[in-house]
């Protein structure tokens, strides 16, 4: 046991102590082998070069991060503790389960549907759940904490609301209304690639079957607006009119 670190092994038996089924794995990496996750383990810690982290095998076949705590006691990295529960949430059929399912604590789903009264209106899946992915994407990151995240659905929740809707439709032109905290499509310098794998864009939603007749042979977006930012935007059908909106851009009569 010389090569365990003599902290590890005293939280350990520890641990043992209050939960049988739970076993510390020291490793290189913290990807899960398949021989563990059909251990029979309730539970196990693995170790990389600076995180612990905690998983639990109860939640399904992909193990559930319940802990990262820090091995040299960075605190920051506590904000990846724990994550939200996406295939039992893809289950419900309303706002209130499907946020239930996730792991939203009861008191956090209540004060949400009562701080945004239309948040019961919202789709649950094209809606809610998507922005549970984003929501758990930032949690993965560090960015915020699994508690700060709650808060953020209680005191916040409008943010899960998704709503794309059209305001405006001619033969050129199409006017769109973009949510906040979606991109507009995924940029091609990045090589294409999603930030998290449902990613839901502006393109995305415009290339919905039946939702754009004639279907869009190329988005033309005729302005930019940040990902961070809801608004008006404007989408051409073709290349004569994707010009001429942006004339009058630039002559400030939009």
């Amino acid at each position: 046991m010389s090569h365990f670190p003599r902290c590890f092994v005293v939280v350990n038996v520890l641990l043992l102590l209050r939960h049988p089924a739970t076993a510390f794995i020291p490793r290189a990496d913290h990807h899960c082998s398949s021989e563990l996750k059909h251990s029979g383990l309730k539970a196990c810690q693995l170790h990389t070069a600076h995180v612990s982290w905690l998983y639990d095998f109860t939640h399904g076949p992909e193990p559930f991060v319940l802990q990262a705590q820090a091995r040299d006691g960075n605190s920051d990295l506590d904000k990846c503790a724990r994550a939200l529960d996406l295939s039992a949430a893809a289950q419900g059929s309303t706002v209130e389960e499907v946020l239930q399912l996730a792991g939203v604590p009861s008191r956090n789903v209540a004060r949400a549907l009562e701080a945004f009264i239309g948040l019961q209106d919202c789709d649950p899946h094209a809606e809610t759940l998507r922005r549970l992915h984003h929501l758990n994407f930032i949690i993965e990151q560090g960015v915020y904490s699994f508690e700060e995240a709650m808060e953020l659905i209680s005191t916040q929740s409008r943010f899960l609301e998704m709503n794309f809707s059209f305001v405006y439709k001619d033969g050129d032109l199409l006017v769109m209304n973009k949510p906040s905290d979606v991109r507009m499509d995924v940029p091609q310098r990045d090589g294409g690639e999603r930030k998290w794998p449902t990613e839901f864009t502006c393109s995305d939603w415009l290339d919905i079957p039946g939702l754009v007749d004639p279907p869009l042979d190329k988005k033309r977006f005729c302005h930019n607006l940040d990902s961070a930012t809801s608004g008006i935007l404007c989408v051409a059908r073709n290349q004569a009119a994707a010009a001429r909106v942006v004339d009058l851009f630039a002559e400030r009569k939009i």
